[in-house]
């Protein structure tokens, strides 16, 4: 696919969230936001500076490409790259992969929970504080929408209540990075899709 390709999408999708005034706020943080594309990323993800989307994103329908782009849009609304990596710091007697892993999940089922309150379609597998027994996590619907990730997680580990099931979970909160990814780096090819304009925020 030509970046051009990529480029359109891109820019239909954010289009698409604009026409809606319950995602006009969401899509003008995702044009804030540098967006590239990056071939070595199995799905998307954000550090809260950058949003990363995968060579799929050009494979998916528009309502799901509208869907990627909101949902990691409120990632960065909420700060949950940057609030995980600190939580994790701060829990030094819990494994920090399975702490990460399980924020993320919980974070994710709050944002896709919020998105389908404001009518945007969520896959079927993905996390919804409605079902977070799928994923051995003993949340009640009511405090998952209530509670922060952070008094959630604070629970789960005095109650020693966590038995997850991470299995096929898609990881999309990366860690801070003190600068952004630039095309070539790494050896992996990086398209920039959208630069990025700080002062829309």
């Amino acid at each position: 696919m030509s970046e051009e390709e990529y480029r359109r999408a891109f820019q239909n999708a954010v289009s698409a969230m604009m026409m809606r005034s319950d995602l006009f706020i969401l899509a003008m943080i995702v044009k804030a936001a540098r967006v590239v594309i990056r071939e070595d990323m199995p799905t998307e993800g954000t550090d809260s500076r950058t949003i990363y989307l995968s060579p799929r994103f050009l494979t998916l329908s528009p309502q799901e490409q509208v869907f990627v782009l909101a949902h990691e849009a409120m990632h960065v609304a909420r700060l949950d790259p940057i609030r995980a990596d600190s939580y994790k710091k701060l829990r030094t007697r819990v494994d920090p992969i399975t702490v990460h892993m399980l924020y993320n999940v919980i974070a994710d089922a709050k944002v896709n929970t919020a998105l389908q309150e404001m009518g945007i379609q969520v896959p079927p597998n993905r996390p919804m504080c409605n079902r977070l027994d799928k994923f051995g996590i003993k949340v009640s619907e009511n405090d998952c929408v209530q509670k922060s990730a952070e008094e959630l997680l604070d629970d789960l580990l005095s109650k020693n209540e966590i038995m997850p099931n991470l299995s096929g979970v898609q990881d999309d909160l990366m860690e801070p990075k003190p600068e952004p990814d630039s095309p070539g780096k790494d050896g992996k090819k990086v398209i920039v899709v959208n630069e990025g304009d700080d002062s829309l925020t």
